[in-house]
């Protein structure tokens, strides 16, 4: 009879079939139904046992214990997450950069859907828009607003273009390329919402 392979304790002990079956049963049922490792030894044999100082009970966190009220009753901190992490110039640009091309994928879509079934023509929405009589500033401001996503994302795109080329890829060309771009685009906006 070969020896059963040694198993360092179980951090985790949970009831296996290794468990509840006594060691001839299990060796009859590994020949019966074959489940032997390479080596020709019954796999089921090598299953994890629980330690015997255990005695049945599990090890560690289990399920009845709160994860967040075992870590606060230890004081232990909690691993870094979005709200304590400073993201970097670039992070926030590219992060910005996919966000603009999704609201203006949707924002143009809805415009469209609005022209081709909303009942009214252009010139309607126009007249709508002015019959609110805004301030010049309130105005502008408005259509900075508005143009910022178009000039951002248009501008940051050539950037992406660049880099595509393997060039200005250094940390300090990418943010000095950032600055330019946020530069650019809001220079850009505000001449598109001057008009």
């Amino acid at each position: 009879r070969r020896r059963r392979k040694k198993v360092g304790p179980a951090h985790r002990w949970c009831p296996t079939l290794a468990d509840l079956l006594p060691d001839s049963a299990m060796l009859s049922l590994a020949r019966c139904s074959r489940l032997t490792t390479a080596a020709g030894s019954p796999a089921l044999m090598m299953m994890r046992r629980a330690p015997a100082s255990t005695s049945g009970k599990w090890v560690g966190l289990t399920n009845d214990q709160d994860f967040f009220n075992k870590n606060k009753e230890k004081q232990r901190p909690m691993s870094p997450h979005l709200t304590i992490y400073r993201f970097p110039m670039p992070a926030v640009m590219s992060i910005s950069f996919r966000a603009t091309g999704a609201g203006l994928t949707l924002g143009i879509s809805a415009a469209a859907l609005t022209a081709a079934f909303g009942g009214h023509e252009f010139a309607y929405y126009l007249s709508a828009i002015q019959a609110l009589e805004l301030s010049s500033a309130t105005l502008l401001a408005s259509k900075f607003v508005v143009a910022l996503p178009f000039t951002y994302h248009t501008v940051n795109g050539m950037r992406h273009l660049l880099w595509d080329t393997a060039s200005s890829l250094t940390l300090d060309a990418v943010r000095t390329s950032g600055i330019i771009v946020l530069t650019l685009s809001a220079l850009a906006a505000l001449g598109v919402a001057s008009l």
